[in-house]
């Protein structure tokens, strides 16, 4: 509660220490600036200096937002990645959660019922199980959770729920308050064309590949046929990438330097990220086999195993 009061409320200084859970069995529970448990990644002060300086940047392009937010000024800031202290407030704006229907309102698709409901609460504890906020049952960040992953199913029952909207929700949820982050989720699988991969037969799926795979020909075709070569499928990897958007494959400050230009130049960005992965990639695709290919390619973590193991990228 304390991190979710600092973080997500905007009480956060980002010159703040690391954050301090209350005791916990007469431990402290330490966590880096993200909330993850157990990660000893501590920005240099230089760093954050000069991200303070950026944010008071941000803040005031943020207050002029109608003139700036089709401007090459807030894409070249965008490249840089938004400081992590104004990025909720940053993403808010990208994702328009203010735009939303008069009805229905929030709160009464709460005291909906929804057939999901059991799956919902299964995968709670899969989601971000390292994270402060996510990692004890029952704690507050799990309803959080809970509540808008329910809301959405109700919401838009053609879609419903499956496993991977939870660590998009989840990611919105560090950034936002509950109610921002339903409507955040609303917009971001609607507005940029991804509802289709979170269907029961995740009908957008194959065109998804098919983008994927045509991009690596045009683009990387020595590496296309050097995985074809080697019997690796792009089925075996790719769609945890495009389901996650990254979120359970790359280090965390990574993901989300990916999801500031993604929100604001939509979906083709992350289809450049899948080729700029494998091109970085080249060398260890091109030496090795099968087994260590297909390991490579789905490596996961997502969160801060990630941010220790995923340097390989």
């Amino acid at each position: 509660k304390q991190w979710y009061q600092r973080r997500v409320r905007g009480s956060e200084s980002i010159t703040s220490p690391p954050i301090m859970s209350p005791p916990l069995e007469s431990a402290i529970i330490q966590v880096d600036r993200y909330g993850f448990v157990g990660n000893d990644f501590i920005d240099s002060e230089q760093i954050l200096k000069r991200e303070l300086n950026r944010s008071q940047k941000w803040d005031k392009m943020m207050k002029k937002w109608h003139k700036y937010k089709f401007s090459n000024r807030m894409k070249g800031r965008l490249l840089k990645g938004i400081p992590d202290c104004v990025r909720g407030a940053a993403w808010k704006l990208l994702l328009h959660t203010n735009e939303r229907p008069k009805e229905p309102k929030y709160q009464s698709l709460l005291h909906c019922t929804t057939p999901h409901s059991e799956q919902i609460n299964k995968d709670l504890s899969r989601t971000f199980p390292k994270h402060i906020l996510f990692r004890d049952k029952g704690s507050m960040g799990q309803s959080l959770l809970c509540n808008v992953l329910t809301a959405y199913s109700v919401f838009h029952p053609e879609i419903g729920y499956c496993q991977g909207m939870g660590f998009l929700c989840a990611l919105l949820l560090m950034y936002m308050e509950e109610e921002d982050a339903f409507w955040g989720l609303v917009r971001l699988l609607s507005y940029y064309g991804i509802e289709g991969l979170y269907t029961d037969d995740m009908c957008a799926l194959p065109d998804v590949l098919k983008i994927h795979d045509e991009l690596i020909m045009a683009l990387i075709p020595h590496i296309g046929e050097r995985l074809q070569s080697k019997g690796v499928m792009t089925l075996q990897y790719a769609p945890q990438w495009y389901i996650t958007l990254y979120l359970y494959t790359l280090p965390f400050s990574l993901v989300l330097r990916i999801w500031d230009v993604f929100l604001n130049e939509g979906t083709i960005f992350m289809f450049l990220i899948g080729i700029a992965l494998l091109k970085l990639s080249e060398e260890n695709l091109m030496k090795f086999e099968f087994e260590d290919m297909s390991c490579y390619l789905t490596f996961t973590g997502g969160d801060n195993e990630s941010q220790k193991k995923g340097k390989k990228f």
